[in-house]
């Protein structure tokens, strides 16, 4: 799965770059490393609040998501949603065996 998850990431970099939002996903991915602590917090608090387990939510994830075709073009949509919804089905194979 970790590999699915690094693919997700180059996908997404390589999105913000071809948009030309390359220097706001740098930002995000500072504040996200400057405020690990903060986030760790708040997951452990929310896990412990959770009422509806982690791999029932994942059953109901659909495979795939809707991109508008002026956001990324016709073809960009289908090969995102392609690649997304393999590593999508390989992942929920991995979580919930």
């Amino acid at each position: 799965m970790q590999i699915s998850l690094i693919l997700v990431e180059i996908m997404v970099w390589l999105f913000y770059l071809s948009k030309g939002f390359l220097d706001s996903k740098i930002r995000v991915e500072i504040d996200i490393i400057k405020n690990k602590d903060q986030i760790t917090s708040k997951y452990k608090e929310l896990e412990s609040k959770k009422l509806i387990s982690d791999k029932e939510l994942i059953k109901l994830f659909p495979d795939e998501i809707f991109v508008p075709k002026n956001v990324s073009g016709k073809v960009g949509s289908k090969i995102f949603n392609f690649i997304l919804s393999g590593l999508s089905k390989k992942a929920k194979r991995s979580i919930l065996s």
